[in-house]
């Protein structure tokens, strides 16, 4: 059925009928996984599922906000953290700086309703009248601000005790603790009808109790999340990654703690950690290979709980190839996650296009969801600094590997540039094409889209390519959106080069203007914000320039709402800056938006 007729049915056009887009709109999104054994959703709806790292999210019970008591089974809420049927949006701004507490960090929230800001009738959105800015030195929040903790560094929404509410994770990964310079934490902070709620929230480190490990110099503890259900009960587990923990005389080596959900929420009780020593785990251990860098959660196929994708981007490989990068997949069970028959896929694995190459990095983003192939999620990865031929250095490519009953294989497996099929643009040297991503139903199919980002795309005028390097916004930045199928993702179903797949700050109706170093699309966020019954696109510009050049670095964030089309060009984008948003006035480099957050884990 069109959303229009159905609409219909309940006597109001769709647009105009928000109890129906509510509850039908985003039928067929998924957040990281479905709770299991839960039969209120259809074969093809549990099919879709998805899973994202997401950073940057906040707090806070804002005055006057009335929330109604969410339906207790809508799967279709990605982080809607007062159960008002809406999605919101999270900001992180790990730079903040807190009194003269430099660096400390902050998390803001800006709550999503139908009205956009300062609209008097139906336009979709946050509203920056429903925000939040919080620190370490919020009252009720554990342990207190210091300088260069950059408090929300990383952060991920999850319903960690398995109620009704969404709840936040959010990583301090240059916390000292007891002395322990850099060592890193994590705060999870409950969601409630008055939205986020510091009270009964946990602090965790690797001295917290039940937590395998210890505290160490420079671990960053925090620095990378990812949220599912990895079976070892029916709620939401979190992942954790410490890239920089040492093993032994080795550096940097990385491991993932994971913690398991319960009625009371996270706990260090029956946690685990993981490193490329647990037994069953390919290879091993190495100095400076971070492993859990990038987090992806999603149910790659094998069981009917969800999987875990793990960044290793500075993995060496055979011969010189130094920095080339790795995944490693573990799979859940009945247990939870375990080391068990997982899976290693590099550049160099057959049936993987290209091959590994020193500095490759692959492996350094991940995105996890359902893009049409199969019933199963696929794994998203990117090598952001892929060279390719001639003088293109660290163009960057992505690649796509499907999910299947045996879990992620790489038969069939997609290889994406800048130069692939119908893209706009072409790959040129410094791209990073892939920096950032995100899974979404954007609303041109059942199927989850991705959005990839290029942050330092340098650009001309209307997000074309430049022609000529001395008039270019060098590093200005865009962001790609390619659709789910049947097939897969799509590169060759565009009818045209100049189709909307493509945004940059001077796409046509863009709220502001490319130019040179902003960095649009540093971060990325996805979620119905607004009830258009499909999922928006968050895109972080957190070096925008606020008047003129006078608040240099201050930040931004740009919304493109979707559609039935998905090409998010029938709602007006929104832009979003601190003051904007009802947080105060954005300061010089405080880069409002580097890290975003919305997708959640249910």
């Amino acid at each position: 059925m069109g959303h229009t007729f159905v609409g219909e049915l309940f006597g109001r056009p769709w647009e105009k009928n928000s109890e129906l887009r509510r509850r039908l709109g985003s039928y067929f999104r998924t957040a990281c996984v479905t709770r299991r054994g839960s039969m209120r959703m259809s074969r093809a709806a549990r099919a879709l599922l998805a899973a994202c790292v997401a950073s940057g999210i906040a707090l806070g019970a804002p005055a006057n906000r009335v929330a109604a008591e969410p339906d207790p089974v809508d799967e279709t809420v990605h982080a809607d953290f007062n159960g008002d049927g809406y999605d919101d949006l999270a900001v992180g701004v790990p730079v903040f700086d807190v009194g003269s507490k430099v660096n400390a960090g902050a998390v803001s929230i800006v709550y999503g309703s139908e009205q956009g800001p300062g609209e008097p009738s139906y336009s979709p959105g946050p509203r920056p009248t429903n925000s939040q800015l919080i620190t370490q030195d919020t009252a009720s929040v554990a342990d207190a601000g210091e300088a260069g903790d950059q408090f929300g560094s990383a952060v991920l929404a999850g319903r960690f005790n398995g109620d009704s509410y969404v709840d936040i994770a959010i990583g301090v990964p240059f916390e000292d603790v007891g002395g322990v310079i850099d060592a890193g934490a994590v705060h999870v902070l409950y969601g409630s009808p008055n939205g986020l709620t510091a009270a009964a929230s946990g602090f965790f480190t690797q001295n917290s109790t039940g937590v395998p490990g210890a505290s160490e110099f420079g671990d960053r503890f925090g620095s990378s999340f990812a949220a599912a259900d990895f079976g070892h009960s029916a709620v939401v587990d979190l992942a954790v990654g410490a890239p920089y923990e040492d093993a032994g005389t080795k550096s940097d080596v990385g491991t993932v703690h994971v913690f398991y959900g319960s009625s009371g929420g996270i706990t260090g009780s029956g946690s685990a950690v993981f490193s490329q020593d647990t037994a069953g785990v390919a290879g091993s251990t190495e100095s400076g290979d971070r492993f859990g860098a990038a987090l992806a959660a999603g149910n790659f196929g094998r069981s009917g709980v969800a999987d875990l994708a793990i960044g290793v981007p500075m993995e060496d490989l055979t011969g010189s190839d130094v920095d080339a990068g790795l995944v490693q997949v573990l799979y859940g069970s009945s247990t939870g996650l375990t080391g068990t028959a997982s899976a290693a896929f590099s550049q160099d694995t057959a049936g993987v296009a290209s091959s590994a190459e020193g500095g490759d990095r692959f492996g350094a983003s991940l995105a996890a969801g359902n893009f049409g192939k199969s019933a199963h999620a696929d794994l998203a990865v990117t090598a952001p600094t892929e060279d390719l031929l001639g003088d293109d250095i660290d163009v960057g490519v992505l690649h796509v590997l499907y999910g299947s009953t045996m879990g992620i294989v790489t038969t069939g497996s997609q290889y994406i540039s800048q130069d692939s099929g119908r893209l706009p643009g072409n790959t040129e040297q410094g791209d990073q094409f892939g920096s950032s991503l995100v899974v979404g139903q954007f609303g041109r199919s059942a199927h989850l889209d991705l959005a990839i980002g290029v942050p330092r795309e340098d650009l001309a005028t209307l997000g074309a390519p430049p022609t000529d390097p001395q008039t270019s916004n060098l590093d200005a930045g865009g962001v790609y959106v390619l659709y789910g199928s049947a097939a897969g993702v799509d590169t060759t179903g565009i009818t045209n080069r100049n189709e909307t797949v493509f945004f940059s700050q001077d796409t046509l109706s863009a709220p502001s203007t490319s130019e040179s170093h902003d960095r649009f699309a540093t971060s990325l966020a996805a979620g119905n914000f607004g009830g258009t019954g499909f999922d928006d696109l968050a895109v972080g510009v957190p070096f925008e320039d606020l008047e003129g050049t006078l608040v240099a670095d201050a930040g931004a964030v740009n919304l493109w709402f979707g559609s039935s089309s998905g090409t998010m060009a029938e709602k007006a984008p929104q832009y979003l800056t601190r003051q904007n948003a009802g947080l105060g006035v954005g300061r010089a480099d405080e880069r409002f938006g580097y890290t975003l957050g919305a997708l959640a884990g249910s």
